[in-house]
């Protein structure tokens, strides 16, 4: 029974990934791979690459991640890392701030080479802080913020491991004072990765629909042109190879469509 097991005996893989868009559905692939071996909570070693993703990274994932096409133009393929990758996953716990992302994209890799993903546990931060805490975002670095973990280079994978570990620890701590155990944070985040392919968004999309919240958005035109805008987020739809959000537009004062990758920046209204 996992309930028997010992934190302290358990490894864990807290893993980031940073990528060229929001889909590997659409195309998208991964750029940039973090991935930080832990003991309980102790470090036993980390890894990190840039990839080079075959494809262009668009506008949205370079203004978070600020990784452009000359930087991983030279980077390894994914097929040459896959063995590295194996070696930091194996036997171990995969710990991600939202789980649906990292997993489906590391899925559809280890598909595009024919090679099945390892059956391993997982725990999904995002999951846990949407139903048990009440921060005032539910995004990597708001949470990281709020609890004070310090970020030299956020929006990169290494360093986003890291932050999930601290994150993680003051879950554990704080949930296992209420009598959590181990495999409560494994069936919790179970529901969480579906083997179905699905559209992953980010958590403030997400949370401004559920909400109905307006989100303020900077975004790039196929011109180069950059305007900011407030919008109320309807729902996602899809044309070819691109996701577009469909939102009514105050400065327009009419329902717009905006391509997802063209979005470079965006925070919450209340």
């Amino acid at each position: 029974m996992l309930r028997k097991i010992n934190l302290r005996n358990t490894i864990f893989a807290f893993l980031d990934l940073e990528t060229t868009g929001l889909s590997p559905h659409y195309g998208d692939r991964i750029c940039e791979i973090g991935i930080l071996r832990c003991k309980g909570f102790r470090i036993l070693s980390e890894y990190s690459t840039l990839i080079n993703p075959q494809r262009p990274i668009s506008p949205g994932a370079y203004a978070v991640n600020r990784i452009t096409s000359e930087m991983v133009k030279n980077a390894p393929l994914f097929s040459e890392v896959i063995d590295k990758v194996l070696e930091f996953l194996s036997d171990a716990v995969i710990v991600c701030h939202n789980v649906n992302f990292d997993l489906k994209f590391l899925r559809e890799e280890f598909s595009i080479l024919n090679i099945p993903q390892p059956e391993n546990h997982y725990i999904c931060t995002l999951k846990i802080a949407r139903r048990y805490f009440s921060f005032p975002s539910n995004s990597l670095q708001v949470i990281a913020d709020y609890l004070g973990v310090r970020q030299r280079r956020r929006h990169r994978a290494l360093e986003d491991a890291y932050t999930t570990r601290e994150i993680f620890k003051y879950y554990f701590k704080n949930l296992s004072n209420k009598g959590w155990y181990l495999e409560q944070f494994f069936e919790l985040s179970k529901e969480e990765f579906k083997k179905e392919k699905f559209i992953s968004l980010p958590p403030l999309i997400e949370e401004a629909m559920k909400s109905k919240l307006f989100l303020k958005i900077e975004y790039v035109s196929k011109w180069g042109e950059y305007t900011e805008r407030i919008i109320e987020p309807k729902e996602i739809t899809k044309e070819k190879d691109y996701l577009y959000l469909l939102g009514f537009c105050k400065l327009r004062g009419e329902e717009r469509i905006f391509r997802l990758d063209r979005i470079v920046k965006m925070e919450k209204l209340l």
